[in-house]
């Protein structure tokens, strides 16, 4: 995948919060199975933890930010369909919301892609994060792709998980659904 597919990607996953932090993460690779996904691990980081087919790669591609790669998938290829997970610590006193970290991370796509387009936008929960479901579309690089994210705020930081597809090639909601509701942030100390 190029580095500037990336560079936008990480910009939408953040929701265009410009904020940074260090991370120090340990993936713990625990196996177990799960009727729809097969062979699973528990990734466990400084700020989140969450379950993923075990086949899946994983690549820190920048500060707290983690690609995920379905299996034999090229990192090169531009139409390959990828999970990212990001988190940024806010501030103590932060007075950021859901809505308006919304609206800088629409003002901010538009400008990276022309024909940003948001297709959903509904409040989501799975027990351990609350937030915003959206789903938009947009071309980079020559391909248009679809992207489904939730982000919330918890512990004075936003995390974000970001599913991304080539429209019409969309294989992996399963593993993303799945994602998604296993998905834990956790203090950082």
């Amino acid at each position: 995948m190029k580095k500037g597919v990336m560079i936008g990607l990480i910009i939408l996953g953040i929701v265009v919060v410009a904020v940074g932090g260090f991370l120090i993460y340990d993936l713990n690779k625990n196996s177990f199975s799960d009727n729809n996904l097969g062979e699973t691990k528990t990734l466990i980081h400084k700020d989140f933890r969450a379950v993923i087919s075990g086949e899946w790669k994983e690549s820190e591609v920048g500060s707290s930010t983690f690609l995920y790669l379905p299996p034999n998938t090229d990192s090169k290829d531009i139409n390959a369909e990828f999970m990212l997970i990001n988190s940024a610590y806010l501030g103590e006193n932060n007075n950021f919301t859901l809505d308006g970290l919304l609206e800088q991370g629409i003002n901010a796509s538009e400008q990276i892609m022309p024909d940003f387009e948001l297709l959903e936008n509904n409040e989501w929960s799975n027990g351990n994060l609350e937030g915003k479901e959206i789903k938009f579309a947009g071309t980079q690089e020559e391909v248009k792709r679809e992207f489904t994210q939730v982000f919330g705020i918890k512990y004075n930081s936003i995390y974000s998980v970001t599913y991304s597809c080539p429209i019409e090639n969309c294989n992996y909601y399963e593993s993303y659904n799945s994602l998604v509701e296993s998905f834990e942030p956790v203090e950082a100390k």
